[in-house]
């Protein structure tokens, strides 16, 4: 493991990738000062894995913790074979919804959610999901938003279930009290009303993609329970890898 020291609020290139036009477009907030440093952080992190020579990394924000250390290890052993068919395996959701597609990979249950769950408290990367990622220089909501809409950048992200990471944070972080501090707007709200439904119809069209990608590594994966549901947040801090 390796500890990284994350982007803080007062970096002097804080905002320098950040696109006010879009985050109008295509978010329903304006993107905060924590927002940002953790987007950064994480960025600098896949910056690293995309120019190394692993294939993959773990990444952990500094409140993680792990719940269940042989589902843990046991999911890390059964996906590292199909790194070439998953760029994200997520090991904590926050809030997940139901679950949309269920995928059995030797021991391991790996699924989707009917509406992508956020959080980037801990999950593994490939190497190509990371170059994915960094593909979009211009930045215009949280990190784990961009997850959300994971459609956009082409990213196959699964989920471990049940999630065998939580976290010690009991939901007053910095990014949610700096969220609570931005006003609503009327029209944004509005807006916002607009993007939720071409979200839910980009969705169902992104697990009908992702169903037939992830097909040839085993059996069911099709229609499951409903998930659990957690309280976490995001952190704006340090992360670690392995």
């Amino acid at each position: 493991w390796r500890f990284f020291e994350g982007v803080t609020v007062d970096a002097p290139d804080l905002w320098k990738s950040y696109s006010r036009f879009r985050n109008l477009l295509f978010y329903k907030y304006p993107v905060t000062a924590p927002e940002m440093a953790c987007y950064l952080s994480h960025r600098a992190i896949w910056q690293e894995i995309a120019s190394g020579q692993s294939k993959a990394a773990l990444v952990f924000e500094d409140d993680a913790f792990i719940t269940d250390d042989q589902a843990f290890y046991r999911a890390i052993r059964d996906v590292a074979a199909h790194l070439d068919k998953i760029d994200v395996v997520k090991f904590y959701d926050y809030r997940p919804k139901a679950i949309s597609l269920q995928l059995d990979l030797g021991a391991t249950t790996l699924v989707s959610h009917r509406a992508l769950s956020a959080s980037t408290v801990s999950y593994l990367i490939t190497k190509v999901g990371a170059q994915k990622m960094l593909t979009r220089n211009r930045l215009f909501r949280p990190v784990d938003q961009d997850w959300v809409n994971a459609w956009e950048l082409d990213l196959r992200i699964l989920s471990v279930h049940p999630n065998p990471v939580s976290t010690d944070d009991e939901g007053m972080s910095t990014i949610q009290e700096s969220r609570k501090a931005t006003r609503r707007n009327l029209l944004r709200t509005a807006w916002n009303e607009f993007l939720t439904v071409r979200r839910k119809r980009l969705t169902a069209r992104y697990h009908s993609r992702l169903r037939l990608d992830c097909q040839p590594l085993g059996e069911g994966f099709g229609q499951a329970p409903d998930a659990s549901s957690y309280r976490a947040h995001h952190p704006a801090r340090q992360n670690s890898t392995m």
